[in-house]
């Protein structure tokens, strides 16, 4: 089948099945229209009320329940005293799960001298949380759906016009517009404006969300509510994200990648040059990678994942805007071009004084017969990384002749391991706060988020406290596992056994492009077993290198086997 012929079935499949997503999203725009537009109306009333009612004291009489379907709330009852004697009655719009209020207590009170059973707490929540969440409701469902409508309606588009292309012989990584020349733009701008709108739609329902639950935290004693606090911290880091993103377009402004050659090609080199506006210094270290991802689909959405990055230094030298660097980076033929389900990405990112470089550009890398290669005059982006230059806090190395030391410290796995005992402190924390509130309850839910939390825990506890140390010399080669500084485990075999040594894909660290790959090293050795050489090691280059000084000193010789 050709790409036209699937392209085609794809739109008509598409123009049968997006009609009803239209009508459901539809549905949502208006019922988010209509809270939209009752929010400033009900604004409105509530500044005429406070602006002409009276002002006087009440006291709480009653706690009414008002139940729900799986819910029981209270809202005070609170009467009060009209300066001609009569007590009014009257039961706040707000209750909660643990009233605020209690029996006997005395508080001040709005109400209309005209009438009087129009009356309300004095207090910003009482009079303001209605105005607050038809706004939340509003923007959350106009938002989303009329956000999903615009996405669905531009992918169709894209995908008429890429269609048409096809159909008049182009091949289908020229029907990019992004790829129309040699110049690729950064995606930094894109990312900063999804962030925005992201951290928009986040923060409006978040912020007044965490308000609630701190009020309910705080006044109300219900402890649980205290996790919801963790929304609005998410909505402060992707506010913090958006604005780093945009002062880096302010700095650099618009930087463009000229690729040579364009496109890379699979076997081949993948490079270019970028000008940046900065002043040139011999001291400003830019390092360059390149990342194949695959997206995987799936019904609930997409997901990439990272499957292949190398990395290393860019060449910078002093160009017409300022500092003009220039890379190259060996493709490997075992990937898979740019296509739908794999991108293509490079990343350059520099400690620059004021603010750091961080950019990445989605290029085209193609199949073809005769691989391509790049004119420019530089080293490959890996040869410029100085093989001594090893992170201190992978591994530390001491090595003298035949003699080897390799130590890997228990803060190789810090970010991770702390993300893992974060997560389990919220689950483990949330289930604690609901069992001392609400014991009794959850016996299937509870134990399945108690577990959770102590397996990450002890994860956490792992990786934050094992250490690894490899010792080669006088023809032996010998590894020592550490918990805690204590040895747990221990192997020790002649280094004539060992058969080779290689190093294998372990995971991922992070998201984006910003991921980095995480790789184990072991040794295949003639008793057919294999001894771990090191774990937690993060970007290819360290790996290999890690690698081809434990080859020299074991005496094997030839590259490094390659990556499972």
């Amino acid at each position: 089948m050709t790409n036209s012929d699937t392209s085609t079935r794809i739109l008509k499949k598409s123009s049968r099945t997006v009609w009803p997503i239209y009508l459901f999203l539809t549905i949502f725009v208006i019922i988010g229209g209509g809270c939209l537009l009752y929010a400033p109306v009900k604004a409105v009333k509530t500044l005429v009320f406070i602006r002409k009612a009276a002002v006087t004291t009440g006291t709480v009489e009653d706690l009414v329940a008002k139940r729900g379907s799986k819910s029981t709330t209270y809202a005070p009852s609170v009467t009060f005293n009209t300066p001609d004697g009569r007590l009014i009655r009257f039961v706040s719009q707000i209750s909660g799960s643990q009233s605020a209020y209690n029996v006997g207590q005395r508080l001040e009170v709005y109400y209309d001298p005209a009438n009087e059973g129009n009356a309300e707490i004095k207090g910003f929540i009482p009079l303001w949380m209605p105005v607050i969440i038809f706004s939340v409701l509003g923007l959350a469902f106009s938002g989303i759906g009329g956000g999903m409508i615009y996405a669905i309606r531009r992918s169709v588009k894209e995908a008429e016009q890429k269609e048409a292309l096809l159909q008049n012989g182009m091949l289908e990584w020229e029907t990019e517009p992004d790829w129309q020349s040699a110049t690729i733009r950064s995606v930094t701008g894109r990312e900063a404006t999804f962030f925005w709108l992201f951290a928009a739609v986040w923060n409006v329902i978040a912020q007044p969300t965490g308000f609630i639950c701190l009020n309910s935290a705080i006044y109300e004693g219900n402890r649980l509510a205290s996790i919801g606090l963790m929304f609005p911290l998410v909505g402060f880091w992707l506010l913090w994200e958006a604005a780093r993103r945009t002062l880096q377009i302010r700095i650099f402004g618009e930087i463009q990648l000229r690729m040579d050659p364009f496109p890379a090609s699979i076997g081949g080199e993948a490079g270019g040059t970028i000008d940046l506006p900065i002043h040139f210094s011999s001291g400003n270290v830019f390092a360059v990678s390149l990342s194949c991802e695959q997206v995987i689909r799936h019904r609930d959405g997409n997901r990439k994942e990272l499957i292949w990055q190398e990395g290393g230094r860019a060449a910078a030298t002093l160009g017409p805007a300022g500092t003009r660097i220039a890379f190259r980076v060996a493709v490997p033929a075992t990937e898979a071009p740019s296509s739908d389900s794999h991108l293509w990405t490079v990343r350059i990112t520099a400690e620059l004084p004021g603010l750091d470089l961080d950019r990445s550009f989605v290029i085209p890398v193609i199949r073809e017969q005769s691989p391509r290669t790049s004119r420019l005059n530089v080293p490959l982006a890996h040869d410029l990384m100085p093989s001594e230059e090893l992170p201190a806090g992978t591994v530390q190395v001491k090595g003298q002749g035949e003699r080897l030391l390799l130590r890997y410290p228990c803060r190789r796995n810090l970010k991770t391991g702390l993300l893992c005992a974060f997560f389990s402190g919220w689950f483990l924390g949330g289930v604690s706060i609901f069992v001392f509130n609400s014991p009794g309850v959850g016996f299937v839910i509870l134990p399945i988020f108690g577990m959770i939390g102590v397996g990450l825990l002890l994860y956490a506890v792992w990786l934050l406290s094992n250490s690894l140390q490899v010792t080669v010399e006088a023809g032996r080669l010998s590894v020592m596992r550490r918990l805690f500084g204590i040895p747990i485990n221990s192997s020790s075999i002649e280094t004539a056994l060992v058969r080779r040594v290689e190093i294998v894909k372990f995971g991922a660290r992070g998201t984006g492009t910003s991921a980095k790959l995480i790789y184990r090293i072991g040794a295949d050795c003639a008793d057919g077993t294999t001894i771990t050489l090191g774990d937690g090691v993060e970007g290819r280059a360290v790996a290999v290198e890690i690698a081809r000084q434990l080859r020299q000193v074991c005496g094997l010789s030839g590259p490094t086997a390659p990556t499972r």
